[in-house]
């Protein structure tokens, strides 16, 4: 028989509780974890049930610092002593104890200067119990003979303890433990089974949830309905009221999320993993919730990031009253046709009509600048998102008008035909860079400094029909990266061209279809310790990050694109899922490499290191011109919607906190279809693949860790199988083919040196 060398347990985490202001504990499958909020990591573990998930953990405080902790799952339960000082000191009951029904809720209650246990089990009866014995010393059951999905208990001793049970008939069924024959509420209204109740702290209201997908908040004074939920896209499984009156609520769902409600609307949303987020706990404005994919979160509740309506923007419209035009037949016709954000205050419009025109958001008043026949019935409005102290605005008549705050400060005709696309960026001091496009296809790159505008060069297409839809110039000016509306990459260097002699600039690199045939939106230049470094998003929702110059020797051949120069080579050395939608642009804020994304017609901004999301707000779409400014204390956003603008700004402290805090990493939380063992030693590593296409290498210990993940698959991964190294530049690597759906398969290289310093090459696409 075989010696058992390591045992790993990857299992929804389906019960958490606050146990202190810096103690939270987790269910995952059978096993308690209690973790430290202030060292993140766990202080105490241990196996409570054999065979059993932990579904609940009732805490209660006693003697300001000690804790009595309910751990209970299936039909069985046991009870922990938690004593809080200098040290922690933590004592499990040694026994484990069943009753003969499905437990569905617990609760501790005085009673005689002791404490009672009280478990609501599936057939409407409630159990008070001794916890130093286990010996059941009431048991009472409801006037309705029925089956509970749910059950809720609230009240500090016997006499006062009401029962919410929550019906697998749709209702919501209220009644007092000392009164079991009288029914005091029965509350319909839900459309399926009811999956979860909760009291407020004081008993007044209870929050239901259910299979229809809703949150229904009662009054249980009068017995009657206050408000109706609805926001989760799949069935909700837990709802809890932050404050007596109901209005503050936190939930969780199969969908994977969690929301924050407020007086019935959304106010911000926590996407956790892909399915399930099984319970939530809240304590002193910390939110605990317990994801699927054994993952366990806790967030900030209290600091909203997400606006749901377009009620809660401010509208910016022209005046009604149009002196400044000439013709007052136009006055109906005149709208907003484009705008740049000069500050966060101060919003800089173009109209139909060629004026430009600045209104102050503080004051709400508009000011007339000045007008120009050439912007008239068109205006393409490009502004640097960090300093937008320099407008550049693009003409019909192949102009580019350049503005210094809310002034015109040159023009100058870079082309023969309108300007169709338009990029201004700010690469170091005084300096800009213009990226300029027309309808041939002509592209024109020009710097402007302090009181020059300097065209350099005209830009070669690599093909007759290349359109481009995003540019970058880097730090040093040596680089210029395009992308195209393909979905390609064209890399330009300017460090050995004459441009007196070469006007045009030719293509150095390209790398056909870098994100498949969806279009390239955004593209971003980065320093690392290896050099320079280029960052792409597109509309296929993923950021990819190259490096520019000759690769490692080993470098996996598809991740290699060399050029027809020296050293104008691309070499990808990541690739991140960012979002189902489209991936519009990339900012580097404070060191941190954010995203703005749009799905569904919402905009988010995302911290790709943490994949957190910063803030959301609803929006008009990724195709209608929009801007994000940063200032010093706060972000502004703005967005054409028809003829007219919204906006609205967030504190920037949001940006520069993170809002949640990992305690533990999941795995996933849709079915594993393939697992792979890799023996390190006296290391056990798994390479998992599942239905949601992921590739991940957990390091398989008491307490999993996921080394890395990357997801290629476009469907479910079936099958994984190592092979051998046979390459004798690859001793330390080893070779993953990985098979599924759609008749795919993709061949890795997984880098066996990179597994303790978790190096981003550790795990590379090495063929498809």
């Amino acid at each position: 028989m075989r010696e058992l060398v390591a045992q790993c347990q990857v299992l929804p985490t389906t019960a958490v509780a606050f146990l202190s202001d810096t103690l939270v504990a987790a269910g995952n499958g059978s096993v308690l974890s209690i973790y430290d909020i202030q060292i993140q990591q766990i202080v105490y573990q241990k196996q409570i049930f054999l065979h059993t998930r932990i579904h609940g953990i009732i805490a209660k405080s006693y003697l300001e610092s000690n804790v009595n902790v309910l751990i209970f799952g299936g039909k069985s339960w046991t009870t922990m002593e938690i004593r809080m000082g200098d040290r922690i000191l933590i004592t499990a009951s040694d026994h484990v104890y069943a009753i003969s029904d499905w437990i569905k809720a617990g609760h501790w209650v005085s009673a005689k200067d002791t404490s009672k246990v009280v478990l609501a089990t599936a057939h409407n009866c409630v159990l008070v119990i001794d916890p130093e014995t286990g010996n059941c010393e009431q048991r009472v059951a409801g006037a309705e003979q029925c089956v509970l999905y749910a059950a809720a208990l609230w009240g500090n001793n016997i006499d006062e303890l009401v029962v919410a049970a929550g019906t697998v008939f749709n209702k919501v069924l209220i009644w007092r433990l000392n009164e079991p024959d009288n029914v005091l509420w029965r509350l319909q209204g839900h459309e399926g089974v009811v999956f979860g109740v909760n009291f407020c702290r004081d008993g007044k209201a209870l929050t239901s949830v259910s299979d229809d997908r809703s949150i229904r908040v009662w009054d249980l004074e009068h017995g009657r309905i206050e408000r109706v939920l609805y926001g989760h896209r799949a069935r909700v499984w837990k709802c809890m009221a932050v404050d007596t009156s109901a209005s503050w609520l936190i939930s969780c769902s199969e969908d994977g999320t969690c929301r924050e409600w407020r007086d019935g609307d959304t106010v911000d949303m926590w996407p956790q993993c892909s399915k399930n987020v099984w319970a939530v706990d809240i304590r002193a404005g910390m939110v605990a919730s317990a994801g699927g994919d054994g993952s366990l979160w806790l967030w900030r509740a209290g600091m909203p990031r997400r606006i749901e309506s377009m009620d809660q923007l401010q509208p910016v419209q022209l005046p009604t009253c149009k002196p400044y035009l000439i013709d007052p037949a136009s006055e109906l016709s005149e709208s907003i046709r484009g705008f740049a954000l000069i500050d966060t205050r101060t919003v800089l419009a173009i109209t139909k009509s060629g004026y430009f025109m600045v209104y102050d958001l503080i004051q709400r008043t508009w000011k007339v600048v000045e007008g120009s026949s050439g912007l008239q019935g068109y205006a393409l409005v490009a502004a640097e998102p960090v300093d937008s102290s320099l407008v550049a605005i693009g003409c019909r008549n192949g102009a580019v008008v350049l503005l210094r705050g809310t002034c015109a400060w040159a023009t100058a005709r870079l082309h023969n035909a309108s300007v169709r696309w338009l990029c201004a960026s700010k690469r170091i001091g005084s300096l800009y860079d213009i990226v300029s496009v027309d309808d041939t296809g002509d592209i024109v790159w020009s710097v402007i400094s302090d009181n020059s505008w300097h065209v350099v060069a005209r830009l070669q297409r690599a093909s007759p029909g290349t359109r481009v839809s995003a540019a970058a110039v880097s730090f040093d000016g040596l680089w210029i990266a395009l992308g195209s509306v393909r979905g390609s990459l064209y890399i330009y260097e300017t460090q050995n061209s004459d441009f007196d002699r070469t006007p045009i600039l030719p293509v150095a690199c390209v790398w056909p279809h870098a994100h498949g045939s969806h279009s390239v939106s955004t593209l971003l230049f980065d320093t690392s310790e290896s050099g320079i470094v280029l960052h792409s998003g597109g509309r296929d929702g993923w950021m990819r990050t190259f490096r520019i110059g000759e690769p490692p020797a080993d470098a996996a051949a598809a991740d290699i694109r060399r050029g027809n120069q020296l050293h104008a080579s691309l070499h990808r050395i990541s690739a991140v899922s960012v979002t189902p939608g489209w991936v519009e642009r990339l900012y580097k804020y404070c060191d941190r490499l954010l995203a703005v994304t749009f799905f569904r017609k919402r905009l988010a901004l995302t911290d790709t290191a943490s994949s957190s999301v910063l803030f959301s707000c609803i929006s008009a779409g990724g195709s209608k011109q929009w801007q994000l400014l940063f200032a010093s204390n706060c972000l502004r956003i703005a967005f054409m919607k028809r003829d007219y603008l919204l906006t609205t700004q967030f504190d920037a402290q949001l940006l520069l906190n993170t809002r949640e805090r990992v305690l533990a990493v999941g795995v996933s939380s849709i079915d594993l279809r393939s697992v792979q063992l890799l023996q390190l030693d006296q290391r056990s590593v798994a390479l998992v693949g599942g239905e949601d296409g992921y590739l991940r290498i957990v390091e398989c210990k008491k307490v999993p860790q996921v080394l890395a993940g990357v997801r290629r698959h476009r469907s479910a991964i079936r099958c994984i199988q190592m092979l051998p190294s046979v390459f004798s530049a690859f001793e330390n690597s080893r070779f993953v083919l990985t098979a599924g759906a759609g008749s795919e398969m993709h061949c890795w290289r997984l880098d066996m040196t990179a597994l303790d310093t978790l190096s981003e090459t550790m795990l590379v696409e090495w063929g498809s």
